[in-house]
């Protein structure tokens, strides 16, 4: 279980690191700023780079099924975000869906540093390879669609699932919370 925590807080880690530094920035390209929207755009290019930084340890078949997990996981977000923000016309709904694009990415950095086979293979909004997301994401939706009250709580429903020690077995059993 430490080993699949440990992968999520080396990426958190990595992000924290390439939009922080010690060092005196004079070059404003090198500072991290926020767009019109609010939203500080990282470089998957940038993760990247931090990745091959440090040495590629041998990852057991856990931590690859974590990845990958992850990777639909985060999918599943951004998908959903970004339906409900059409639905209610919530702009920072567009913006979460950005930075869920963000964090697919960086799983995606993760997939192709270690050679595993992404299970996105087509970028269209509420396709995936695992039926849990797919169902999953047809129920998010129809319940956020019912009401703005019940977008705020699928929206919550998806941050405490992110954050959840025990979510991927959670959503591996196809259970999950149903205001």
């Amino acid at each position: 279980m430490k080993k699949i925590v440990l992968i999520p807080l080396v990426l958190c880690s990595l992000l924290v690191i390439s939009s922080c530094s010690t060092n005196e920035v004079t070059n404003s390209s090198q500072i991290q700023e926020q767009n019109i929207e609010g939203v500080t755009p990282i470089s998957p290019n940038d993760i990247e780079q931090q990745l091959n930084s440090i040495d590629k340890a041998t990852i057991s078949q856990t931590e690859i099924d974590s990845i990958i997990w992850m990777r639909e996981e985060e999918k599943l977000a951004k998908d959903v975000y970004t339906t409900l923000g059409q639905v209610w016309g919530i702009n920072i709904f567009t913006n979460i869906s950005s930075a869920e694009q963000t964090h697919t990415d960086s799983v995606k950095t993760l997939i192709d540093r270690y050679g595993l086979e992404d299970p996105i293979t087509d970028e269209t909004i509420g396709i995936f390879k695992n039926e849990t997301f797919s169902k999953l994401y047809q129920d998010l939706v129809k319940q956020g669609s019912s009401s703005l009250v019940e977008t705020l709580k699928v929206g919550a429903l998806i941050e405490e699932l992110d954050r959840s020690e025990e979510h991927t077995s959670e959503l591996q059993s196809h259970w999950y919370i149903s205001y």
